[in-house]
């Protein structure tokens, strides 16, 4: 599987995903009102359903990087960024500086009366994402152990060959995980 681009890291947050769908119910509300011209609500509610997209081509991705590094043993690194799921620095400074801006309309617009509501809403999400980071947090600080080969299904399709190698040939350029899957097969088989 090929590593998604650019775009797709940055939008395929979860909490970026969110917050834009958040701003296109806003955007698709004020227009609706007459607040808003059309292009910027339809402009935000695409930007909202692409990052939809990238967040699951985001999660595909590393799901298979998962499965294809623990073919080979290793552990996922643990890292701050797990905390914030899915998240890395360009996540959270893009999240930090969406958040901020967001603040600073809500705090300088609060008192109007057409805006309590999304003033309570923006307080409340706030209130929210800083609980499931915390619970996250708190989840993943205890110690997983690492992926087991039997749990990770791989099929491989090679062509036919046109000479065979010999079977030491082939044993002696398998890789060390694979040479353990073929011995565990060996020996089921021959106590069968």
């Amino acid at each position: 599987m090929r590593r998604p681009g650019a775009l797709v890291f940055l939008f395929g947050n979860p909490l970026i995903a969110f917050a834009l769908l958040c701003a296109g119910c806003y955007c698709g509300y004020a227009w609706w009102t007459g607040q808003m011209q059309t292009l910027p609500a339809f402009v935000v509610i695409l930007a909202a359903c692409y990052a939809f997209r990238a967040s699951d081509q985001y999660q595909a991705y590393r799901d298979w990087k998962r499965e294809w590094d623990a073919m080979e043993g290793r552990v996922p690194s643990r890292r701050l960024a797990r905390v914030f799921r899915r998240g890395g620095p360009l996540h959270i400074v893009a999240a930090v500086c969406a958040w901020c801006v967001c603040a600073a309309l809500i705090l300088a617009k609060q008192d109007q009366p057409f805006w309590q509501i999304p003033a309570d809403s923006f307080w409340l999400a706030t209130a929210l994402m800083i609980l499931v980071a915390l619970y996250r947090a708190v989840r993943n600080w205890r110690v997983r152990s690492p992926a087991k080969i039997e749990d990770v299904p791989v099929t491989v399709c090679l062509s036919v060959p046109r000479r065979s190698p010999a079977a030491s040939q082939l044993f002696g350029a398998l890789p060390a995980y694979c040479a353990r899957l073929l011995s565990k097969a060996v020996v089921s088989s021959a106590s069968r």
